[in-house]
């Protein structure tokens, strides 16, 4: 889906070497659209209103995007680059901005949702956040996928289903790898007091949490 709005193509070399592997010529189609479906994995949200210039040279793939939706997040900048078409490796980086639970949504519509567990589709949010994406796909072993998001919130508010004690003024970064929350640090408010919560890497599949924090008798 979308327009193309201008194209471009340039073709040198013999056709028996085509795609041109160890460059023994030039393939080489660019292309500027805007209004674009990209459905990058199967049961992810897609990425939609997208601006982008594309390019396929040889045999890769690499297309810059300047603007785009997923769900009701704001891409501001992504990349997305394909080595070599026949291997079909996808390494996707983007930039977004939103709401907290634009946030919450994208993640609990995804294929990782079940992995994050029952308390995390329990939250909603509320606040400004920031967020880098790297997604590698291998599409032939997806198993083998990896998966980080790293997001910066700014005075949030979080809410669990259930449970009356949201937490207000949440400042600070988290990192997600896979569905492993791998790096925090936290400050917010909770409880009618300050807490600080500290989450570091231990190994690829485990990490230490810390708290600390206090709270007033009549919020216990």
């Amino acid at each position: 889906d979308g327009r193309v709005v201008s194209a471009e193509l340039t073709y040198r070399g013999s056709i028996r070497d085509f795609p041109f592997r160890k460059d023994e010529g030039l393939f080489l189609a660019r292309a500027h659209v805007e209004g674009a479906l990209f459905q990058y994995q199967p049961d992810w949200l897609p990425a939609s209103e997208v601006t982008a210039d594309v390019e396929f040279r040889n045999e890769g793939m690499h297309i810059h995007a300047t603007a785009a939706k997923v769900g009701a997040l704001r891409m501001t900048d992504a990349t997305a680059d394909i080595a070599d078409l026949k291997q079909t490796h996808l390494r996707i980086k983007a930039a977004a901005r939103g709401d907290l639970q634009e946030g919450l949504t994208f993640l609990t519509a995804s294929p990782i949702a079940a992995a994050l567990g029952e308390p995390f589709a329990r939250l909603s949010g509320t606040g400004p956040i920031e967020a880098a994406v790297d997604l590698d796909l291998p599409i032939k072993r997806l198993d083998d996928r990896k998966i980080e998001v790293r997001t910066r919130f700014v005075d949030a508010s979080v809410s669990m289903r259930g449970v009356d004690a949201p937490v207000r003024s949440l400042d600070g970064s988290l990192t997600v790898r896979n569905t492993l929350v791998a790096a925090a640090d936290l400050r917010a408010q909770w409880l009618g007091g300050p807490v600080e919560v500290i989450i570091q890497p231990q190994g690829g599949n485990a990490s230490t949490l810390r708290a600390t924090g206090t709270a007033t008798a009549a919020q216990i």
